[in-house]
């Protein structure tokens, strides 16, 4: 079952790598105390630790609990923009979406995509959202906009 798992997570991993998106680097797996688990580069944190999504907003809240990635992220604007972008672009020229999307982020403020639950092709519906530009987009595309909006203003 836990090979299932992780086999499942790499193969989304792989599809997002063709469309020469960044992705972290993760083999194999294996069951440690009992769970699934598998070997990943060790990066300096995760979207999730540089900011919450605000429940009562669509948007983020700092992360007080993590100065050392946000001095990071403040360091490296450019790149972390720049990362976010060619990410959020592939997914636009290719249109996928992916599930539950979520980054680590390197010691020079690259943002790479991690633990993706699904990469599918864009579904036309309820998950489309109006972006503030006017445009028409899946809720992925969304998502990278307004942690891109966040960064900006750091």
């Amino acid at each position: 079952m836990y090979e299932e798992q992780m086999s499942d997570e790499l193969k989304e991993l792989s599809k997002l790598k063709v469309l020469d998106i960044d992705v972290v680097q993760a083999n194999g797996g294996f069951l440690y105390q009992g769970q699934p688990a598998m070997v990943m580069e060790r990066l300096e944190g995760s979207n999730r630790d540089l900011a919450m999504e605000d429940p009562d907003n669509a948007g983020y809240l700092s992360n007080p609990k993590n100065d050392k990635l946000i001095k990071i992220i403040k360091d490296n604007k450019e790149r972390s923009l720049e990362s976010l972008e060619n990410i959020r672009s592939s997914l636009i020229i290719n249109k996928k979406e992916v599930s539950d999307i979520q980054f680590l982020i390197t010691s020079d403020g690259r943002f790479v995509v991690n633990d993706p639950l699904k990469v599918r092709d864009e579904r036309f519906g309820s998950n489309m959202i109006k972006a503030v530009d006017g445009n028409t987009v899946n809720h992925t595309v969304a998502e990278i906009g307004e942690l891109m909006n966040y960064i900006r203003g750091l």
